[in-house]
């Protein structure tokens, strides 16, 4: 926008402000973007949350409910991927204590490649099968995005068994 800063005068104001606004709004998904992209803390949290948007689950949840899938969701929780972020363990030791995989413990293990076999019970009674036979980052996305009532309240009871186990 170097026209307007050489020339100092604006011929049409409401355009102006349309074309700045447009601007700002750009720059700004192009930094969120970069940081998700970039940020090791957010591994998991790029492959389902493609566009910088309102999460309509926050208004179809229970508010008891829609805080523990937005803890999942956000990183905000004490499994051992987060804990040892803060307890400055080095990822690879930050490994599942409830089983006997030896592997990391994050999003994935729990929940999104369904590796842990603490949860096997309560992943087959909250969350769909289709969703854990071969999964991948799609269903990972489409779980983790989905509009049905059904699907997101089953999905956040998980999410809350799962976090209750790590408080």
């Amino acid at each position: 926008m170097s026209e307007y800063f050489i020339s100092q005068k604006v011929d049409n104001n409401d355009n102006f402000k349309s074309l700045v606004k447009t601007r700002l709004c750009d720059q700004f998904l192009q930094d969120w973007n970069s940081t998700v992209s970039k940020t090791s803390k957010c591994l998991v949290y790029r492959l389902y949350k493609k566009d910088f948007c309102f999460e309509e689950y926050l208004d179809k949840l229970p508010k008891n409910l829609a805080f523990y899938l937005c803890k999942f969701r956000n990183m905000n929780h004490n499994m051992p991927i987060e804990k040892g972020r803060y307890l400055d363990i080095e990822r690879k030791h930050r490994l599942c204590h409830l089983c006997n995989s030896n592997l990391l413990g994050d999003e994935y293990h729990y929940m999104y490649l369904f590796e842990c076999t603490h949860f096997s019970a309560d992943r087959r009674k909250y969350i769909q099968r289709y969703y854990f036979t071969h999964p991948n980052t799609y269903k990972l996305q489409e779980l983790m995005n989905n509009k049905d009532n059904y699907v997101l309240t089953k999905l956040a009871i998980f999410c809350k068994i799962i976090l209750s186990k790590f408080s």
